[in-house]
């Protein structure tokens, strides 16, 4: 009785681990991109200044030499991308000095863009974790009444 409740212990264990790995693959999804998702360094860098990414925020690792540029691009092309996206901000401004995405957003009643998703499986795990750790404690106070 004591292997096949320790096998059965095993397997729900075993199963829980492999589901908790599921989701987690799941809620990181295809917004994972790596540098052969981009068929060129203009789209690397729309990617990279969309998301507001930079050597501190870059959750795809994009930049793996950490220089704070995203799949190789040099500090050139990325002062030269920054600049002209900078320029066309300073054109879209009115007298007010907001932009007209702002006053088109603030007309319909929105603030501010969309936010990243950025949840996690954090709380599933602590949950397998509370039951695995009851699991254990009961067979130690089960233990402890048998002997």
């Amino acid at each position: 009785m004591k292997r096949l409740y320790l096998g059965l212990l095993s397997f729900v264990f075993l199963a829980i681990m492999l589901f908790g790995g599921f989701i987690a693959q799941a809620s990181h999804g295809s917004s994972d991109k790596n540098c052969d998702d981009f068929s060129s360094k203009q789209e690397v860098m729309d990617f990279w200044y969309e998301h507001g990414y930079n050597a501190e925020n870059d959750p795809s690792d994009l930049d793996r030499d950490n220089d704070g540029l995203p799949c190789e691009v040099n500090s050139g092309e990325w002062d030269s991308y920054v600049a002209d996206k900078e320029d066309t901000n300073n054109n879209n401004t009115d007298e007010d000095g907001q932009t007209n995405d702002q006053d088109e957003a603030t007309a319909d009643g929105e603030e501010g863009g969309e936010l990243p998703d950025t949840a996690s499986n954090h709380i599933t795990m602590v949950i397998v974790g509370a039951f695995i750790m009851a699991a254990g404690a009961l067979l130690f106070i089960r233990r402890k009444v048998r002997a």
